[in-house]
């Protein structure tokens, strides 16, 4: 088992879960964290140009994360899943990307954005 492959770094990733409160309406609230051993590694200028919004003077991660070193568990976050890296919340953009080359070189890439307030759901998903 490679240690590249296993993960150098351990996030966190919370699913947001949409519910109906007493009056009807649509609260969102975070559902149990998942630690996630993956590599944590700086964006592409061309990955950060091709979110929504182009380039914007945030912090973008890319995540990789190998199933097949992880007995096959796969990548628990959706589109709109947060993430905790070293204590900062980040939002998952967009779906998984799974790369399916080979059993060896398959892997999971998930872009994580700086969390921004307000967004998403603002106090209630946060507080």
């Amino acid at each position: 088992m490679s240690r590249i492959r296993k993960g150098l770094h351990t996030v966190i990733v919370y699913p947001r879960i949409h519910s109906a409160d007493a009056y009807g309406d649509v609260v969102e609230t975070l559902g149990a964290g998942v630690p996630v051993q993956c590599n944590v590694q700086p964006s592409s200028a061309n990955e950060v140009l091709d979110l929504p919004g182009g380039l914007t003077p945030t912090s973008v991660y890319r995540i990789k994360y190998w199933p097949g070193e992880h007995g096959g568990a796969p990548w628990p976050g959706t589109s709109d899943s947060l993430i905790e890296i070293d204590g900062q919340r980040f939002e998952q953009r967009g779906e998984p990307q799974i790369s399916r080359m080979s059993s060896t070189t398959g892997h999971v890439k998930v872009l994580a954005v700086a969390y921004t307030q307000g967004r998403g759901g603002g106090a209630n998903v946060m507080g």
